[in-house]
């Protein structure tokens, strides 16, 4: 608990801000006017951190992952700035959701950056038993983690941002294997993963302000590692049974505090 706490002490108030996420009441189905009344109502309640989720880029949550330069202008027409100027006027800050190791390959960045991402090749998707539709962002390679930092930053100060929710809703193995040198298994993992500890790093060294929420499909991304360099961690998705989040709790807590887990 040390290891993963004693970073983070000092920096962030405790215990954990209070937060409106609109995801799961929304899903996909939201705009600008309805996110502006949300935040009215919810600025009255009292809550700290108002985060848009998945979805505000052109063709939304998932097919749109990888299209993260402006949000789509059906839901905000005038891009994000007017938006978070409205929350920080309400006494709130302002979060937002990233995927930003993940792209579709048909996305934006894929198609402007097809050599920053790895094709998984013949293995298929674990759940759909197709052929991977979506790339892996190549975070072994320093001009990869340069790209991805610089983006962050830019965007950081450009839309207000002081709250990132940063997922990740795929398993990665299938990548790392189809890239892997011959007889040289698991390289490409060990360097993938401490591009991510890099890039978390230096993200909370230049923007102290950011909350950083690991999420990571619904709770999945839990190593010492990203829980040393994360504010806190979304438990679960499964925020509808209060059994499953009462018993996940209970076990969690025996490693994690229980301010921590969102």
């Amino acid at each position: 608990m040390r290891y993963m706490r004693l970073p983070l002490d000092g920096k962030k108030d405790w215990p954990l801000p209070v937060f409106y996420n609109h995801f799961f009441g929304f899903g996909n189905c939201f705009d600008e006017t309805l996110l502006r009344r949300e935040a009215e109502f919810y600025a009255k309640a009292g809550c700290e951190y108002f985060i848009v989720d998945g979805g505000w880029f052109r063709k939304g949550f998932r097919d749109g992952i990888g299209n993260w330069e402006e949000p789509d202008r059906a839901k905000f027409p005038r891009g994000f700035r007017p938006f978070s100027d409205y929350v920080h006027s309400l006494g709130m800050k302002f979060g937002l959701w990233f995927e930003p190791e993940y792209a579709m390959a048909d996305s934006d960045w894929v198609l402007e950056h097809p050599d920053f991402y790895m094709n998984a090749g013949s293995f298929r998707d674990e759940v759909t038993n197709r052929p991977h539709c979506d790339r892996l962002l190549r975070l072994d390679r320093a001009e990869v983690r340069e790209f991805l930092i610089e983006f962050l930053l830019r965007k950081i100060h450009e839309w207000r941002i002081e709250w990132i929710r940063w997922d990740f809703n795929n398993s990665p193995g299938a990548f790392w294997d189809a890239n892997d040198p011959d007889g040289e298994t698991g390289k490409i993992q060990n360097a993938y993963c401490a591009g991510l500890y890099e890039v978390l790093d230096r993200l909370e060294k230049a923007a102290p302000e950011v909350h950083i929420e690991t999420c990571a499909g619904g709770g999945g991304r839990m190593d010492a590692g990203s829980l040393r360099r994360a504010h806190s961690l979304w438990m679960s998705d499964q925020a509808a049974n209060h059994d499953n989040v009462r018993g996940m709790q209970k076990g969690l807590n025996r490693f994690v505090p229980g301010f921590a887990n969102s």
